[in-house]
């Protein structure tokens, strides 16, 4: 009966000996790293022309929308594609795909960069680049 009594105090000291620890967060490493940005998320926005402080476009979900001084003076549905129309590799929208399409009018942009910051342009149809800085 000692022995039984004995170990059956051990046992009780053993259990409350051993604390229950909270499971830890992994370490920064094995977290799996935050999605990056999509072009098109990206793009969202207004934009004011680095040349005409007075020119700026909105993109805004699939519009992308002409202001200048102020006033909307054209909107127009919009989708990022692989190629501009007609080009080999166009028809394939996606959300990372490096041209500005505005199918219904005919335009097309290549996305040459765009950031938090800025957003650069080439107008395929005449070569330009058209420069923007991100409107808070």
């Amino acid at each position: 009966m000692k022995c039984a009594s004995l170990l059956f105090v051990c046992a009780l000291v053993t259990a409350c000996g051993s604390e229950q620890k909270p499971p830890s967060t992994p370490p920064a490493a094995a977290r799996p790293a935050p999605a990056a940005a999509t072009t098109y998320q990206r793009l969202q926005g207004k934009w004011q022309s680095t040349t005409d402080a007075r020119s700026v476009i909105e993109l805004k979900e699939h519009q992308y929308i002409d202001y200048y001084d102020g006033k909307e003076v054209g909107a127009a549905a919009f989708i990022l594609d692989r190629a501009c129309p007609q080009e080999a590799g166009a028809g394939h929208p996606g959300d990372n795909e490096k041209y500005l399409v505005q199918p219904k009018e005919d335009m097309c942009w290549e996305i040459v960069g765009v950031d938090d910051v800025g957003l650069e342009l080439s107008y395929t149809a005449r070569g330009n680049t058209l420069n923007y800085r991100k409107v808070k």
